[in-house]
């Protein structure tokens, strides 16, 4: 099934130090991560905003706020991304050589939040948060875009 989810991606702002603030070992409470569809163990990438995005960490989900809370999800550091891999916005052409294409992603806040042009437009409102959702389908274009980040995997 093209839209299931396989991870998630946690977004540090620019205000934030993604780097400061995780850490091996510990787990971070992020309070404003919704809880809806999340579960123990699921892999998760930190982009961090700011200047160029970045991808720096990976890591899983540890913990669930009791079900009745909408917000509060534990995330654990795994390892960094070392050095911070700036994510690359349109990366190569389609292998059919066209133009990018709307509908290739999924999830278009993600597409936007690492610089691929065309997705800001009607965004979902539930797709505006910190904790994007990573389909297999956007996993794999993002794969391909920076085959780097296959270590995830």
């Amino acid at each position: 099934m093209p839209d299931q989810v396989v991870g998630w991606v946690f977004v540090g702002y620019d205000d934030e130090d993604l780097r400061r603030e995780l850490g091996a070992g510990r787990s971070y409470h992020w309070k404003d991560a919704r809880t809806r569809g999340k579960e123990i163990g699921q892999p998760v990438l930190y982009l961090q905003m700011g200047g160029i995005p970045r991808w720096v960490g990976r890591g899983h989900i540890d913990g669930i706020e009791e079900r009745w809370k909408i917000f509060g999800v534990s995330v654990a550091l795994d390892g960094w991304i070392a050095p911070p891999l700036p994510t690359l916005p349109g990366g190569p052409p389609p292998p059919d050589g066209g133009a990018e294409v709307t509908g290739r992603w999924e999830n278009r806040t993600l597409a936007d939040r690492i610089g691929i042009p065309g997705y800001r437009t009607h965004t979902p409102y539930l797709e505006e948060g910190r904790d994007l959702r990573l389909t297999a389908a956007d996993r794999d274009e993002l794969f391909r875009r920076q085959p780097a980040l296959r270590a995830w995997r």
